[in-house]
């Protein structure tokens, strides 16, 4: 077995095959003594203590869903979605949903507003949540030919002029939650 060894050690590719493995491994171990000896050559940034007490969250009172929140909804649903004047839509919207569109390129059509093909003849509202200054509702529309489609609206309130906005507009989509298998 020993000469059978040293036989294997003589022949000119085992010997080179070993010189490149003892290189690589020549080489990972000056780059470990490199990184632990230079280590991290970045500045560690120290975020400031602060001896003032930490402010509790505070909670948003619900409230019933103001009429104007609604009728901005509908008057959007109407105008934007259904696409009857685009235009007109321009002021019911905040920067959020409009982006830095011109009032002229809004009234294109060319925006960032899924529409509802066909007539609505149906509106329904679900009321999310409700606050002062802040409303989100699920959307359901309903064509002629009695398609649905769920739709998320966030409306708020600006408070310089206090009017309502729509902040956000999108298709709803929940997954199905399969049911477990009965056994």
């Amino acid at each position: 077995m020993a000469a059978r060894t040293a036989g294997f050690l003589r022949s000119p590719r085992t010997q080179r095959r070993l010189l490149v493995a003892s290189s690589l491994v020549l080489a990972a171990g000056v780059a470990a003594v490199l990184v632990t000896v230079v280590g991290n050559t970045g500045r560690r940034a120290v975020a400031p203590l602060s001896s003032t007490p930490a402010q509790p969250e505070t909670r948003r009172k619900p409230v019933p869903l103001d009429p104007r929140a609604r009728d901005v909804a509908h008057r959007f649903i109407r105008l934007v979605v259904g696409r009857e004047n685009v235009a007109a839509g321009y002021d019911l919207v905040t920067t959020a949903l409009r982006g830095t569109m011109s009032r002229s390129r809004w009234a294109s059509g060319d925006i960032p507003v899924v529409p509802f093909r066909g007539k609505v003849i149906e509106e329904r509202y679900r009321v999310e949540y409700s606050y002062a200054n802040e409303a989100q509702l699920d959307v359901g529309l309903v064509s002629p030919g009695k398609t649905r489609t769920m739709f998320t609206i966030n409306l708020v309130k600006d408070p310089r002029t206090d009017r309502w906005l729509v902040d956000y507009w999108a298709p709803a989509y929940r997954p199905p939650v399969p049911l477990s298998p009965i056994g």
